[in-house]
């Protein structure tokens, strides 16, 4: 579970979080160019497995967003998101849980509720709890993530893949292979298809 998480997280990271690099280089004065920064510098410092300076990257990144864009911009929510992480990778689970909500809160204020972003904010609160063994407040969630995504991005979509296959381990966690077999199937078979 943690091996996709993670891989999960640095995509959907790059998809929902960042401004070009490039955009960042030509005016680094600028807030979001400021922030996009540090975003950077965090997944940097994350990938060689410093997590305490991610996290403390990323919470300037997030005191400034703040600042220049408001407590419920996208890049806030792209902080929260990242930070949760960070905390869930060391096992600080009360913290991880606090800004997965605060970031799903946020996107769904900006998006409404049938939103990819929204969706990936759900299925990150679901692996957390996953994460913790609380498999009955994960499975919903996980259930709900699949649902978004396929009503977004369509049913053969890579993250649809992604949410069948967490899962189908919640499945094989609670003792449902049957059930987990599908899920896994359905899972390898849009995987198939995108290739």
């Amino acid at each position: 579970m943690e091996h996709l998480v993670s891989i999960f997280f640095f995509s959907i990271f790059c998809l929902f979080g960042c401004v070009s690099i490039s955009t960042a280089q030509e005016n680094p004065f600028n807030p979001r160019a400021e922030w996009d920064n540090l975003m950077q510098e965090s997944l940097r410092a994350a990938k060689g497995g410093d997590y305490f300076a991610a996290i403390a990257l990323t919470e300037l990144a997030l005191q400034k967003a703040e600042q220049a864009f408001g407590p419920e911009d996208a890049t806030v929510a792209s902080s929260l998101n990242n930070l949760a992480y960070f905390h869930k990778t060391l096992k600080e689970y009360v913290q991880a849980e606090e800004y997965y909500k605060r970031c799903l809160d946020i996107r769904k204020k900006l998006y409404g509720l049938e939103h990819p972003a929204v969706a990936t904010s759900i299925n990150n609160l679901a692996s957390l709890y996953y994460v913790k063994g609380d498999y009955a407040a994960a499975e919903p969630l996980f259930k709900e993530a699949l649902e978004v995504w396929k009503q977004t991005l369509g049913p053969n979509h890579p993250n649809v893949a992604i949410c069948l296959e967490n899962l189908a381990m919640l499945y094989q966690a609670t003792n449902r292979q049957e059930e987990a077999q599908k899920l896994e199937a359905q899972a390898q078979a849009i995987r198939a298809q995108n290739q």
